[in-house]
């Protein structure tokens, strides 16, 4: 746009630019200053996880290797995960039911024990027997605790 806010008129005159544009560089200078990659080609399966095979390439291999020495491709196992959730929750409901005998502020590691015990129950693989102690004990030592805070708000005048 123009000072006055206005577009300039279409029909008129270009400026004069500074001078002639710079020479392009020679294609065949440029093409011969790159050296030349020899590319390898593997028949690797579509859409699946590859690890590749141990190889030994040869010292003075600059060409693609011939179909017999080429790199052999294996799909990824899935590693199998350790089913330890159900163990830390039923751990931890013991922990919680051998602390509430004793106090009422351990409510807490109860209920924890208790939603990790849900969690675990609902996971595949998990062990279920544990799952379903850790919910069971965490739901007494829920009580118990809950009991002890009961009775010390009693004590306190704080209930009744």
């Amino acid at each position: 746009m123009s000072e006055s806010g206005r577009l300039p008129d279409p029909a008129a005159p270009l400026p004069d630019l500074p001078g002639p544009p710079p020479p392009l560089p020679d294609l065949a200078a440029v093409e011969a200053s790159i050296d030349p990659v020899p590319t390898v080609t593997t028949a690797i399966p579509p859409g699946a996880p590859l690890v590749p095979e141990a190889a030994t390439p040869s010292a003075n291999q600059t060409t693609a290797p011939a179909e017999s020495e080429m790199v052999g491709w294996q799909p990824i196992r899935p590693r199998r995960t350790r089913p330890v959730l159900a163990r830390w929750a039923l751990g931890l409901a013991i922990a919680a039911l051998l602390a509430s005998l004793l106090v009422g502020w351990m409510l807490p590691l109860g209920l924890v024990a208790i939603v990790l015990g849900v969690v675990s129950a609902r996971r595949p693989g998990e062990n279920r027997a544990f799952a379903v102690w850790a919910i069971v004990l965490g739901a007494v030592s829920a009580l118990y605790s809950a009991g002890w805070l009961l009775w010390a708000a009693w004590q306190l005048g704080v209930v009744g």
